[in-house]
């Protein structure tokens, strides 16, 4: 007696979007997705978490979107950790009043409509990295440029333009704490973290103490508001 073949359990029109899920999955185990990023990943691109909440066009926008280059981790995105110590710098320089990971969030909404810094990636950081540049630009730092970071690096071998975004904010902070009690705010920090060299020549971890220093003394001291407005950009 022959054996009739039993019939498919998939209908064709199921076929694609299978196919569309397995090569999401695939392109998330390729990217290094773990589940939690790979959830943050579909909240970002279609405001769901799961894919089976996600019509046949959301997958496909989804699949383009893991397969246009985006890398996850914070390794692969350095954008994050700039962001994050520009933010710092203003709370530093007295500019906002809350340094936390939801104040910033609330500020990378307002300039990219992004819910979160996690979302952030490099089609959006340039805009909210110059919105706070610009902050701390009307607070008085003065950014090196190109050109000056890479006369800095030709006497300083491994000179960046990270070492020098800091020594910027070191300078202003440095004037913003100047006075009679403290007349050399530069040197102050050099003792405070156990340094001998000149503050260029500093690492951007001794960089980051100074400027911690140079920030609780500015806070302490800085003019008191009644009500101090968060950083707009």
């Amino acid at each position: 007696m022959t054996r009739q073949a039993q019939p498919s359990r998939r209908t064709p029109a199921s076929e694609p979007r299978t196919r569309k899920i397995r090569a999401i999955m695939a392109a998330c185990n390729r990217l290094g997705l773990d589940e939690d990023a790979r959830r943050d990943r579909i909240e970002q691109v279609t405001g769901l978490r799961s894919m089976s909440k996600l019509s046949d066009g959301q997958l496909g926008k989804l699949l383009d979107a893991l397969n246009g280059g985006w890398k996850p981790g914070r390794a692969d995105r350095p954008h994050l950790g700039k962001i994050k110590a520009l933010w710092w710098s203003l709370y530093w320089l007295g500019e906002i009043d809350e340094p936390g990971d939801s104040a910033l969030n609330r500020f990378v909404k307002r300039q990219t409509g992004l819910a979160a810094l996690r979302f952030v990636d490099h089609r959006y950081a340039s805009s909210v990295i110059e919105a706070l540049k610009a902050i701390a630009t009307r607070a008085g730092v003065h950014w090196s440029t190109e050109a000056d970071v890479r006369r800095m690096e030709a006497q300083i071998p491994g000179f960046t333009q990270a070492h020098a975004d800091r020594v910027s904010v070191l300078e202003c902070l440095s004037q913003l704490c100047a006075d009679r009690a403290m007349m050399f705010p530069i040197e102050l920090a050099r003792l405070e973290i156990g340094s001998h060299a000149n503050m260029h020549h500093w690492s951007v971890r001794e960089m980051d103490d100074a400027i911690r220093f140079l920030g609780r003394k500015w806070r302490a001291k800085m003019p008191r508001r009644d009500q101090k407005p968060q950083a707009e950009g």
